[in-house]
């Protein structure tokens, strides 16, 4: 059954090969994220990624999928290549981006106290997110979150790779984020707290990352978001101006 759905030229003979191998496509996401079913594997999503970045951060995404089959991280069907575009399909999680949500002033009130369940037990097995944002976070009607898009997860303590480091994709939250910097929990949560102003009054730096702000002599606004996350953002704010 052919979609009608319009993808960008570069991926149509990608999308074609992926519907004679019973795939569906059903709705776009984004231009390089498809929502598709599948008669053994249900609701799909299916990435595709067409720059050198992409596919590296696809390549490591694939591979903590495969590495990682519990109840924290989505089922991994397949990953593969097709004509210089690679693609990943996996489970398809229910609920609507907190981004679009807060587009709708529709966020249900649950969703922060599941958010942070949801990234605190990612921390528990080692891990943080690295690319917290409202994008990234799935809300169902009842409120419970799922988090999305591991591309950028990196075991707590390791340094960041130059691609998260280097990267533009990353530089609403790219204060903290440096190759020779270790990942810790706090990045998350900091990360948490900007997503938090963002879906409330706005950014706490107009935009900038935390390092261009101490530069620009930009101070943070945080008002209306819950105090300890106020307080994250101060720390790093702080942190930042002495480095």
């Amino acid at each position: 059954m052919r979609s009608n759905i319009t993808v960008l030229p570069c991926y149509q003979a990608l999308c074609k090969q992926l519907e004679s191998a019973q795939f569906q496509l059903r709705t776009k996401l984004k231009e390089d994220v498809l929502h598709a079913s599948h008669p053994t594997f249900g609701d799909v999503v299916l990435k595709f990624a067409l720059t050198t970045v992409k596919k590296q951060l696809l390549k490591q995404e694939a591979e903590l999928l495969f590495a990682n089959k519990n109840a924290l991280f989505p089922p991994i069907y397949a990953y593969d290549s097709y004509q210089q575009i690679d693609w990943i399909a996996y489970q398809f999680k229910q609920g609507q981006t907190l981004a679009d949500l807060a587009k709708q002033s529709n966020a249900h009130s649950a969703w922060l106290s599941s958010a942070q369940n949801s990234i605190q037990s990612l921390h528990n097995h080692g891990f943080i997110h690295a690319d917290i944002k409202a994008s990234n976070l799935i809300v169902k009607d009842t409120g419970d979150t799922n988090l999305i898009d591991f591309g950028a997860t990196i075991a707590i303590n390791k340094c960041y790779p130059s691609i998260i480091a280097t990267s533009p994709i990353f530089s609403f939250h790219g204060g903290n984020m440096l190759p020779t910097t270790i990942a810790t929990p706090f990045d998350d949560w900091y990360a948490l707290a900007v997503t938090l102003c963002c879906c409330h009054a706005g950014h706490p730096f107009n935009g900038l990352t935390i390092t261009e702000a101490v530069k620009n002599g930009v101070p943070p606004k945080t008002s209306g978001i819950p105090a300890r996350y106020q307080m994250i953002i101060l720390i790093a704010w702080k942190r930042a101006k002495i480095r």
